[in-house]
């Protein structure tokens, strides 16, 4: 037996008999059945009551049961109706279920027919419940549609689908801000929306076809897109340039002068798995626009340019600035030393210290410049070489007490090398002297008297720990932040000190070039002192330093030995000449390229060139080039080349060696310097040849 319990049916029948059969029988089963004999009293109840079924009679009295049905289906009263009908009459039971009954009963003398009347209900409303369900789910289905619907059409992206030919079959709304209604585009082809260069790059014979058959097109197909590979589906993304109808609306790049609108458009196409065959039923896909990301990449991408134009015109103007300021210091510095060689009296040796030390501090400042030049544009190079630390201090000593007395200071100066610190590191000589003697040069200006101490200490296995300390006037805690900032001056006496407020920040730049870290500890007062202090890796070396020459014993090694000098200016031509021939060397010179090169083929004997870059006719970098050439295809031994040149920059270095030169030096030159790197080409000619 069937259970119906609990539910409430009415049973319209105009025949008691029936009726009371019926009722019998549902209520044995556990449902309550009301009883209306025809369609005057069902409606009532059915207005008033609920009913979880309904058994209609076809026959009734004043209408039939078909009017009783499309009555309640009308109303959409979410009841199921069951008819009841005589045999014979199957064709009335199936035009009740046209109508919106969902089952029907024949009645018969055959009682079994009756007696199925409790599985046809429950028949009925299992059949209600499933078409609840799906109704339920249809909605459920409908209100997502129209909330994706809603959520794409308010997207400001372009939504969009294609079907395997590439054709649209969906836009939403946002591509109206080129111009086009949505509609207008249907069955057209995606390159329609694409600028005329671009679009003949992803057209349908090119890169959609590629999600059709194979996925990776043909060989030489344009690689417009990049593509994405997950499950099923393959992705696709490009940059194009737009088609904007310029005929129904201002074009969105109009706001900057543009041609055409940038989009950022993303494909993905489902394929299709059938056997081994792949197949491609069409695409969805996404335009965002990037008119106003790629106009600000050009603009970037415009001042990059003009940022590299301007420091390489910077880098050019440095230069030209450093050949021409030095090329007369050259002759000023170099003839003051030709003049002190010659023993003066001590009123004019003081006037030629003079003159010394202010173009000592003119070139200073010229090397500031240049450094920091090199340190904005990265250029700055650390050449790591074997340094004996004992003869550096030694001699950073020597130079900042020479200072001290010409500035008549009562100051006590004092270097600090514990036993512990080795001997022989690697690292860059000439920048950890530079920012010695720029620390200790600062402490000379702010100390009137006191102490001024500098040293080295190891605070690790692996870590040197320099020091420069002084008794000073000290800086405000406020200004330590920003000490090392360039042209920073925190002195309320900045004007009576002078300076550029560079040294500092070249300073911390060369520290952190060689990969340490410097720091400055300081307050305020009478004697109050400040403290600079910074570490660098200690690289210990294995290798001591070749003992210098002594300056007799280099004069007589000198000696004879024939070097060319090649310089356009007469001044400095003529200083490098006295300085060869203060040590006995055989000088020939020429005044332009082409002179120095006939010079050189014509006496084999010349065994080292000092070699001016800039030159008329022919340049320095071309002669080296030219004789560098006919010494291999004549077989004759190497000349040595030195470079003199008026530009400090570290490019112009490279350049030379590159080019074939020996070595390098920039000018004003250092008479020590020079007949130094003199002797060891030289000497290192002679072991090799």
């Amino acid at each position: 037996m069937h259970n119906l319990n609990d539910l409430n049916i009415l049973y319209v029948e105009d025949s008691k008999a029936t009726a009371m059969l019926i009722k019998k029988i549902v209520e044995s089963k556990g449902a309550v059945c009301q009883i209306a004999r025809n369609g005057e009293e069902a409606l009532p109840l059915l207005s008033k009551e609920h009913f979880d079924l309904i058994l209609i009679d076809y026959d009734l009295p004043d209408v039939t049961g078909l009017d009783l049905i499309r009555w309640v289906v009308a109303r959409q009263m979410d009841t199921p109706c069951v008819m009841l009908t005589a045999v014979g009459d199957e064709e009335i039971a199936f035009q009740a279920m046209q109508e919106g009954a969902y089952d029907f009963v024949l009645k018969s003398s055959n009682v079994q027919n009756i007696n199925l009347i409790d599985l046809t209900i429950l028949k009925a409303l299992e059949r209600q419940k499933l078409i609840r369900e799906k109704n339920k789910a249809y909605e459920s289905l409908k209100k997502s549609e129209e909330d994706y619907r809603t959520l794409v059409q308010i997207l400001p992206d372009i939504v969009f689908k294609i079907d395997s030919d590439g054709m649209f079959t969906f836009l939403n709304d946002a591509v109206r801000e080129l111009g086009y209604e949505p509609s207008s585009l249907i069955g057209r082809h995606f390159s329609v929306l694409l600028h005329p260069d671009d679009a003949a790059k992803v057209d349908r014979h090119k890169v959609l076809p590629e999600f059709k058959g194979r996925i990776t097109g043909p060989e030489g197909a344009p690689k417009l897109f990049n593509e994405r590979r997950t499950g099923d589906r393959s992705t696709r993304f490009l940059e194009v340039r737009l088609r904007d109808n310029q005929k129904m609306m201002a074009s969105p790049a109009a706001r900057f002068g543009l041609i055409s609108s940038w989009g950022e458009v993303s494909v993905t196409g489902q394929i299709q798995t059938t056997g081994s065959d792949l197949s491609y039923p069409g695409s969805a896909g996404i335009i965002r626009n990037i008119t106003v990301r790629k106009e600000n990449e050009r603009l970037l991408i415009e001042a990059k340019q003009k940022a590299e134009e301007a420091d390489r015109l910077k880098s050019i103007f440095l230069a030209n600035m450093s050949h021409e300021i030095r090329t007369p210091m050259n002759a000023i510095i170099g003839y003051t030393d030709l003049l002190i060689d010659l023993r003066p009296d001590l009123k004019q040796r003081e006037y030629l210290d003079i003159i010394k030390d202010s173009g000592s501090m003119l070139l200073n400042l010229i090397n500031n410049i240049l450094d920091l030049s090199r340190m904005e544009s990265d250029q700055m190079q650390i050449v790591n070489k074997s340094v004996d630390l004992h003869a550096l201090l030694q001699s950073v000593y020597s130079n900042i007490a020479i200072l001290i007395r010409k500035q008549a200071r009562n100051i006590e100066l004092e270097v600090q090398l514990p036993a512990a610190v080795p001997r022989f590191v690697r690292t860059d000589a000439f920048r950890l002297k530079q920012v010695l003697m720029n620390l200790l040069g600062n402490a000379v200006k702010f100390t009137e008297s006191g102490s001024i101490s500098f040293g080295i200490e190891m605070v690790a296995d692996d870590m040197l720990q320099f020091h420069v300390r002084d008794t000073g006037q000290g800086i405000a805690d406020s200004d330590l932040e920003n000490i090392f900032d360039p042209f920073r001056q925190f002195h309320q006496n900045a004007q009576k000190y002078g300076g550029t407020g560079l040294g500092l920040a070249i300073c911390k730049n060369i520290v952190e070039l060689m990969q340490g870290h410097i720091w400055c500890e300081s307050s305020t007062g009478l004697e109050s002192g400040t403290t600079f202090y910074f570490q660098l890796p200690c690289l210990e070396s294995s290798h001591a330093l070749l003992p210098q020459a002594e300056p007799d014993r280099q004069k007589f090694w000198l000696a004879g030995h024939k070097v060319l000098v090649a310089d356009d200016n007469p001044v400095n031509q003529l200083l490098a000449q006295r300085i060869l021939e203060s040590v006995a060397i055989q000088v020939t010179t020429a005044d332009n390229g082409q002179s120095c090169f006939q010079k050189y083929l014509a006496d084999p004997e010349i065994e080292l060139i000092l070699m001016d870059l800039q030159m008329p006719e022919m340049s320095g970098i071309e002669v080296t080039s030219r004789i560098r050439s006919h010494e291999q295809s004549s077989g004759r031994s190497k000349t040595l080349i030195l470079a003199l040149t008026a530009v400090s920059m570290a490019e112009e270095k490279d350049r030379c060696l590159a080019a074939g030169f020996d070595d390098f030096l920039t000018k004003p030159i250092d008479k020590a310097h020079l007949l130094d790197t003199l002797q060891r080409l030289l000497s290192a000619g002679e072991a090799t040849g």
